[in-house]
């Protein structure tokens, strides 16, 4: 894993500046240890297999000593590329990157060295289409001790490749890079491209229009003109085309332009068009304020239209009988005999719900059907003649024609009337006159009611592709696939369903989805395609308490995105009444707001927050009024791209509150593989809240990742910042299973890990141990994790690295598998004088054949863990490492002095100090050299204290080497001072 130095490198990247760009090629080397040449005495060694980089070290000499140990090098260490000695020049060359199309492209690479001499070089070269290297414009040519970015802007081509070319001449000539990394900017023009294959079907009354969109636009507007071509192009926002937008059947359409739709899709549907008219249609886009020239296409005029009676012109014929007969909730039954046209009447059809109706016709004289028309009247003024009353138009020789209606909203309930006219023998023209001889004798019309669909690790009746806006559809378990276009009035998913909607399928609900969720529990949707009406999340969250130890609140993030909903429209939903709220200062304020990392505080809404629009991907602390919780019901849209969400390392705090903006579950280890670069490298994990007070945090980072339940719907949680950038998260990582928040308890363990906890008579805290092969004694990006450190308990427990310590406070330490058998954790333990506390193992998957002790070095104890507690009351305020020592080992220990094998040496940089932290019974001597092995500091140690602090503020930024000395032992470590 990568050493202290190259990770500070991580927060040099200037991520800001390319936010809005595409990666062309990024190569970080990781996973590529040993990749490149190395040294031998019998000649260099190359390996180059899996990797798309090349070198050439054809100039160069590398060589090694007859023993082995002091090899030259030009390959990955440390997931890092580095140099050593190359006697020559030595290239490192990235494989040929396409650039064509993107503008702004840009690369840059992070660069160090140090113990240079004169004479040693480090350049950076690119080329543009193959031609001629040249050295970038920002740190390309470097000699010297460095550390900082190359990079060049501005490149344009198809293709572009880079490469570094590396001279040294001495052993301790040593250069490295990493993060190498091309931008660049697709364009997007101020005036879109037209749309592509525009499509018109006629059917009926209605006309089809689909088509395919170009790139670069943010709206659609598609018009629509009677007779003669659409001529004028759009202004504005295209309202000018939205004064008369109305088709109406029996309505002539004007020689006015009409707009018909306005949004960002593909495909519209016009209806209720004239009989015999052809129409013509023009779809035009925009970007920005710029319209496109639009493209047209027009029908053929329409054949099976209707002609108004009134006008003189008749298209019905004579019936015999008609019977309407009843399903379910249906008009009661009204058999009766009618000529020519009839009307039914109905008293119970509910407004805004769909009907199937079935009409069979058996004949008695010979003929055939060749049309007939169903009208509803919804409006009950007995004409049947205004927009949306023609329900039903065939013009088949059938005997039974099924087809769907919904009655509207202005309906009068009790007053509707339905008419039914069929046609004999002639095939329908226009307006035509005359009728036919020829009668039907029976007609059976049905009228079916709602009907309730339930999954339940399988469909009991599939819904896709026929149920209506009447019915109900639940999801109970298991997770249910809407394939086709699917109607239905609601569609609720249960805390333990999830749902899936494919790609190009349209889910029409005449109310609403809802999707459900418990304390341990949470429904999933996975939507790739589009759902028409309103979506509710009903997100739990846990219970409020005052009481300072259990702490009950939660993290929670918007799982639908919303640009209308205000925290105050949010907040006065009766659904939402139970956000706790009270007075903070005076003024009148609710348990719900984002984290403030300026402030390090947490934000609670009052009415200033009322306009504020809380969005998906931004956390928020909350909690509910009600015992065991409740849900919080959000509204809005389901998110299906990639979601960007800004963090930033605040005046007071690198913590941001962010969350799953998606309805599903969220892979976790996809999330961190996606975001890395942007963690604060010691704290590279979801830091989610377990709620409770005390240990406060449920850690996930790539230690424990396998064995955590996918992150919950919703779900906030702190993100560690290494600098200002943005956090993606993407439709990849959504997944429709899982249960669980991040609540303490429900995840499982790995199989080498031990979690150690600390307790006193009211509280207790832990920190934990992994044992991977992914793992070293140094810092390990993305399995070590510190200690969320904004407010700690009075009672806490962390552990130091074990080796290249830099004083964090780490809250998860992650280490080689081998490490089992012989290893020293320094422990910070923070307690009250007086306060009696128990040390003991919580939890853990470690083989039986490992001791674990607990070290005290004041009291030259050791504690096996595996079979006992350590107990102990300490007579001073516990605080700090250097006393206390967790020893994995594979043999038994003894109490005999190790003086100076536990001592701790590591530097920090603010304050710019050297600590050496640990117990000296001895007279201890202190040096440090710098690199050429020059004495820079001698100094006697304080053998009193468990913590020795030295200024280094005026030593230059560089590699040093510290001695300590006390008399029969010495110890010596390398350390770095920035």
């Amino acid at each position: 894993m990568k050493k202290l130095y190259f990770t500070v490198l991580l927060t040099l990247i200037t991520i800001g500046s390319v936010l809005s760009q595409t990666t062309l090629y990024s190569e970080t080397f990781t996973g590529q240890n040993g990749k490149g040449v190395i040294g031998g005495f019998f000649g260099s060694t190359t390996d180059l297999s899996g990797v798309d980089w090349t070198v050439d070290v054809s100039a160069a000499n590398f060589s090694d000593s007859f023993f082995g140990g002091n090899a030259d090098y030009f390959l990955v260490l440390n997931e890092i590329f580095q140099s050593k000695d190359t006697d020559g020049n030595a290239f490192w060359i990235s494989p040929s990157i396409p650039i064509s199309g993107y503008t702004n492209v840009t690369f840059s690479l992070d660069a160090i060295a140090e113990g240079n001499e004169t004479g040693d070089t480090f350049v950076t070269q690119y080329r543009v289409n193959g031609g001629t290297w040249t050295t970038a414009s920002t740190n390309g040519n470097l000699n010297g001790n460095f550390n900082l970015t190359v990079s060049q802007v501005g490149l344009t081509g198809n293709n572009l490749q880079i490469r570094v070319r590396i001279n040294s001449s001495a052993d301790n000539d040593l250069h490295a890079f990493d993060n190498v990394l091309v931008v660049g900017t697709f364009p997007c023009t101020t005036t879109p491209a037209e749309v592509q294959d525009l499509t018109a079907t006629p059917n009926s009354q209605e006309v089809e229009l689909n088509w395919t969109n170009s790139t670069c636009f943010d709206e659609v507007l598609v018009v629509a003109k009677e007779g003669s071509a659409v001529t004028a192009i759009p202004t504005g926002d295209g309202s000018s085309y939205s004064a008369n937008a109305t088709f109406g059947f029996g309505t002539t359409i004007a020689a006015n332009e009409f707009v018909v739709y306005k949004g960002i899709g593909n495909t519209e549907t016009v209806t209720n068009l004239l009989n015999g008219t052809p129409y013509h249609f023009k779809v035009f886009t925009r970007k920005g304020p710029n319209w496109s020239n639009g493209v047209s296409i027009s029908t053929i005029p329409l054949i099976n239209g209707y002609c108004d009676s009134n006008s003189g012109d008749s298209t019905f014929e004579h019936i015999s009988r008609v019977r309407l007969n009843t399903i379910d909730n249906a008009p009661s039954d009204t058999g009766a005999s009618f000529y020519s046209d009839f009307t039914i009447i109905s008293t119970d059809l509910t407004k805004q719900t769909e009907y199937t109706i079935t009409i069979d016709i058996v004949k008695q004289f010979g003929g055939d059907l060749e049309f007939f028309s169903v009208w509803i009247d919804f409006n009950g003024d007995a004409d049947f003649l205004d927009p949306g009353e023609q329900v039903l138009l065939e013009s088949t020789n059938a005997t039974q024609v099924t087809e769907n209606f919904t009655v509207p909203t202005n309906s009068i309930i009790g007053a509707t009337r339905m008419r039914v006219s069929v046609k004999y023998n002639e095939a329908p023209t226009p307006c035509e006159t005359g009728f036919d001889t020829g009668e039907v004798e029976d007609y059976t019309v049905n009228i079916n009611g709602s009907v309730i669909y339930t999954y339940d690790n399988g469909w009991d009746n599939d819904p896709n592709g026929v149920a209506t806006s009447l019915d109900a559809i639940n999801v109970v378990n298991g997770e249910a696939t809407i394939n086709l276009n699917t109607k239905g009035n609601t569609l609720t998913v249960n805390p333990s369903g999830s749902l899936r909607l494919n790609s190009g399928t349209t889910l029409q609900l005449s109310e609403s989805l809802n999707m459900e969720s418990v304390s341990n529990q949470y429904s999933s949707l996975i939507s790739e395609g589009t759902i028409l009406g309103t979506v509710n999340y009903q997100r739990h969250v846990n219970t409020f308490a005052t009481n300072a130890t259990t702490g009950n609140n939660d993290l929670i993030s918007p799982p639908l995105t919303n640009a209308t909903q205000t925290f105050e429209v949010f907040r006065s939903r009766p659904e939402n009444a139970n956000i706790p709220s009270g007075t903070i200062g005076g003024v009148p304020s609710f348990l719900f707001g984002p984290f403030n990392n300026n402030t390090n505080a947490y934000v609670n809404f009052n009415a200033t927050y009322d306009a504020t629009i809380l969005q998906a991907g931004i956390g928020y602390r909350t909690a509910s009024t009600v015992v065991n919780g409740s849900p919080l019901v959000f509204t809005g849209d389901v998110l299906s791209n990639v979601v960007p969400v800004p963090v930033s390392v605040g005046t007071l705090s690198q913590w941001n509150l962010i969350g799953n903006p998606y309805p599903s579950y969220l892979d976790n280890e996809a999330f961190l593989n996606e975001n890395i670069t942007l963690f604060d490298p010691f704290a590279v994990g979801i830091y989610g809240y377990d709620g409770t007070a005390q240990n406060g945090w449920t850690i996930i980072n790539l230690a424990n990742v396998a064995f955590a339940n996918n992150m919950a719907p919703g779900q906030g949680f702190l993100f560690a910042a290494g600098d200002s950038g943005t956090v993606n998260f993407t439709p990849a990582m959504r997944l429709n299973s899982g249960t669980d928040d991040f609540i303490e308890g429900r995840s499982s363990s790995s199989n080498h890990y031990l979690k150690l906890k600390v307790q006193n008579a009211s509280s207790s805290f832990h920190t934990d141990f992994y044992f991977n092969d992914s793992s070293t004694r140094s810092l390990d990006v993305g399995y070590d994790a510190k200690l969320f450190d904004v407010s700690l308990p009075n009672l806490y427990m962390y552990s130091h690295l074990v080796e290249d310590n830099d004083g964090q406070k780490m809250a998860i330490q992650s280490l080689a598998t081998s490490d089992l058998n012989d290893v020293i954790i320094p422990l910070g333990i923070k307690a009250n004088q007086g306060e009696q506390i128990t040390i003991s193992i919580q939890d853990t998957n470690i083989p039986e054949s490992v001791d674990v002790y607990l070290e005290d070095t004041v009291n030259n104890t050791f504690t096996l863990l595996n079979t006992s507690d350590f107990v102990i009351t300490p007579s001073t305020n516990l605080s700090g490492t250097g006393r206390f020592f967790l020893r994995f080992s594979s043999e038994a220990l003894s109490t005999q002095e190790e003086t100076l094998e536990t001592i701790q040496i590591y530097t920090t940089k603010s304050p710019k100090s050297l600590f050496i932290k640990g117990l000296l019974d001895q007279n201890t001597t202190l040096e440090i050299y710098d690199i050429q092995g020059r004495i820079i500091l001698k100094s006697k140690l304080d053998n009193r204290s468990n913590s020795n602090e030295v200024d280094v503020s005026g030593f230059t930024t560089g590699v040093y080497m510290v001695k300590l000395n006390n008399g029969s032992q010495q110890k010596s470590q390398k350390v770095i001072i920035n």
